[in-house]
């Protein structure tokens, strides 16, 4: 009872781990001690410091490592999450349409070119917007400006390369005719 077992309800410190008194280990079950198992500081789901409910566990508490405001994975602003930020934002290098990897037009798809155009201003909108203490029109502009550059360096390329191509087939043609 309360006045027989050492770590009574109200004396015990309750920690997570296994100190007498905490849930598991406890001498003396809910009812032989005073204060039933609802009412008693120390009971298994009441308890501060109990495994399961306790502000601080590692579960729950705010600022652990998987739900603080502000770690490496969830706050706004961090390299994998901040829109605008090198490689998650609309309009970057690696995922806009009109980069070297995925835009019609490129060295195997020149018809396409002019459709892709036009999405490039939309694509963008956002990365310079979304940063804090940039100039948002000069930095748009730049952006849409450089973009434009990739599109036409890409365009001539995909030309020259068509251009090239043909000329090996005419050659070809010519080749087979004599």
């Amino acid at each position: 009872d309360a006045t027989s077992i050492p770590g009574a309800a109200t004396s015990i410190p309750g920690d997570a781990t296994g100190i007498p008194g905490d849930a598991t280990s406890i001498s003396g079950d809910a009812t032989s001690i005073l204060g039933d198992a609802t009412s008693i500081p120390g009971d298994a789901t009441s308890i501060p410091g109990d495994a399961t409910g306790i502000p601080g566990d590692a579960t729950s508490i705010p600022g652990d490592a998987t739900s603080i405001l502000g770690d490496a994975t969830s706050i706004p602003g961090d390299a994998t999450t901040l829109p605008g930020d090198a490689t998650s934002i609309p309009g970057d290098a690696s995922s806009i349409p009109g980069d070297a990897t995925s835009i019609p037009g490129d060295a195997s798809g020149i018809p396409g070119i002019a459709s892709s155009i036009p999405g490039i201003a939309t694509s963008i909108l956002g990365d310079a917007t979304s940063i804090p203490g940039t100039r948002p029109k000069q930095i748009k502009t730049i952006a849409i400006q450089r973009r434009i550059d990739n599109l036409g360096e890409r365009y001539y390329d995909g030309v020259i390369n068509a251009m090239e191509y043909l000329d090996g087939l005419s050659f070809i043609v010519a080749k087979r005719k004599k």
